[in-house]
């Protein structure tokens, strides 16, 4: 309701007491859509009237010793300059404030709709015309001002009655028709202190005469001065020149003079959505990183719990070796006796292709691998834990913020933090770099979307020791699975699932199979003067595997 008439006169009835002979001093725009218009007093204090015509969000408000900025500033109005103020006057029935000059000319700031404009208005024998406009100056410039609206309401209780009884329908609609200066919030606010129902079709001539009397009542106030702020929720405040029942709950803030409720507001409102267009996608960035890092813990956990099969398959291994000529050549399976355990039978997987002797081999590096591995789950588990306490704390104050300039200070404050579980520059964190899912084993593959950002994955983002995927003889994204330290073996299994992402990420996506190349990242180079995406591999594994996505 910083732009609702009753909101304006209340200005209107202030800025005359601020201005009655004042001299205009300078008019500018700094910001598109926004003028200042200043004053000064004989005395020497400076009065300033800040307007904006944005659709959506008209306003209005007075401020004492407004400073000029330095650039960036357009001048309007230059003609009307030392001209005194005599009044300031709401026109009767529209959202029009006249600042009358004693020259007889005016300026006219009609805060309305998308056509809001603040004109300078000179009058002669054949009428008044507009001198100069802060919108569309051009085409407005030579022509009569827009003439004030004036909706007739009714003047008494028996108008009232007459004129209700000519209308049909729901009680809100009838009375915002007969009072279109109260707004849908006022009219809501009678109909609560007169317990009428908004939807209520007939109304009994009590009804009708507690309904007046509520309507005169809140017309009233609206003149007694001060306001009333209420927050509706976020993002959603509500500046109201009268107390409202009907919202049942209590003010946020009071205002002793309705110019500084509105100045208030608009300022606030700014700085709310300010911190509101920069805190939601950085929190939203950090939810995601919670719910990653929260998968890969829940991972390292399942791994640490499952029985490690690095035993079996060096048991094996030795069986294998102690039987080197039990196999028949081309094989898949051997039955021996556990001569390191009970005797029973034992089957043993073989691979075909190789000797018992090379399988067992085989298996001996499977089971060293596997040791390997498990040596570093308890660091990697402890890692990740502590990682999700800190991309929950780093979400927790981001919600906990009150101010953009507090986002600000958060963001240098915790730059690195946010580059490194967010990635990226923390300024623009609404879509983190890259795509990124999570796998088995608390892994996670980052793919690139494009040829520029193919080139900043592979060398800006990527460690030496990460693993580095493309699809063999097709383009596609460069895939880079993350690996936490030099020294982590990274299984076969896991090594497939970032292939086949890789795959899915490539034109070869229909074939059932494709060959991906997989090396680490030190093994990339990228040619003198190649294109963006474009890349030299060395030491490349090349393994089969079918394009899809981790489930």
């Amino acid at each position: 309701m910083v732009g609702s008439y009753y909101t304006l006169a209340a200005l209107a009835h202030e800025w005359n007491i601020q201005l009655g002979g004042a001299r205009f001093a300078d008019a500018y725009s700094h910001r598109p859509n926004e003028l200042s218009l200043d004053f000064t007093a004989d005395d020497g204090d400076a009065f300033g009237i800040r307007f904006s015509s944005k659709s959506g969000f008209v306003f209005a408000f007075g401020q004492p010793n407004p400073r000029r900025p330095k650039s960036n500033v357009k001048s309007l109005f230059r003609m009307a300059l030392d001209r005194v103020v005599e009044t300031v006057e709401i026109a009767e029935g529209d959202r029009i404030i006249r600042i009358l000059l004693t020259d007889g000319s005016r300026f006219e700031l009609h805060a309305y709709g998308s056509r809001a404009n603040v004109l300078l208005v000179d009058t002669s024998d054949e009428g008044s015309i507009i001198a100069e406009a802060f919108k569309r100056s051009e085409e407005l410039a030579g022509v009569a001002p827009p003439a004030a609206r004036a909706p007739r309401a009714p003047n008494d209780i028996e108008e009232f009655r007459h004129e209700y009884g000519k209308q049909s329908g729901p009680a809100a609609k009838i009375v915002r028709s007969l009072f279109p200066r109260l707004g849908p919030v006022l009219v809501r606010e009678a109909l609560e202190r007169s317990r009428i129902d908004e939807t209520a079709e007939e109304l009994s001539d009590n009804d009708l005469d507690t309904l007046w009397a509520s309507i005169e009542e809140i017309v009233h106030e609206t003149r007694s001065g001060g306001a009333i702020l209420y927050v509706l929720d976020d993002e959603s405040w509500l500046l109201s020149p009268v107390e409202l029942a009907h919202l049942k709950r209590e003010p946020e803030r009071l205002f002793d003079a309705v110019d500084d409720g509105v100045g208030w507001t608009v300022k606030n409102r700014g700085r709310a959505r300010r911190l509101d267009q920069g805190s939601k996608p950085l929190a939203a960035a950090l939810e995601r990183a919670v719910s990653r890092q929260q998968r890969r813990v829940d991972d390292l956990t399942k791994a640490l719990d499952s029985e490690s099969r690095a035993d079996q398959y060096e048991t094996w291994g030795h069986l294998l070796m102690a039987h080197p000529n039990t196999a028949e050549p081309g094989s898949t399976e051997v039955e021996l006796p556990d001569i390191l355990g009970d005797g029973s039978l034992v089957t043993i997987k073989l691979d075909e292709r190789r000797t018992t002797v090379e399988n067992a081999e085989r298996y001996y590096k499977r089971a060293r691998n596997i040791r390997e591995e498990r040596k570093h789950l308890d660091k990697r588990h402890a890692i990740a834990i502590t990682d999700l306490s800190a991309i929950e704390a780093l979400l927790a104050k981001v919600r906990e913020l009150d101010d953009h300039r507090d986002l600000e200070r958060f963001r240098k404050q915790n730059e690195k933090a946010l580059q490194r579980f967010v990635g990226g520059r923390s300024e623009s964190v609404d879509s983190a770099p890259f795509r990124r899912f999570p796998i088995q084993g608390g892994y996670e593959v980052w793919v690139g979307r494009s040829a520029k950002e193919n080139d900043l994955l592979t060398f800006k983002h990527a460690a030496r020791h990460d693993l580095w995927l493309h699809a063999r003889g097709v383009p596609g994204s460069h895939a880079v699975l993350k690996v936490p330290g030099r020294k982590q073996v990274v299984d076969k299994k896991t090594r497939e699932t970032a292939a086949a992402i890789a795959a899915w990420f490539s034109n070869a996506r229909g074939s059932a199979l494709v060959p991906v190349q997989i090396t680490q990242k030190k093994f990339v180079t990228k040619p003198k003067g190649a294109l963006a995406g474009v890349v030299r591999v060395q030491n490349e594994e090349v393994i089969l595997v079918e394009p899809r996505l981790p489930r």
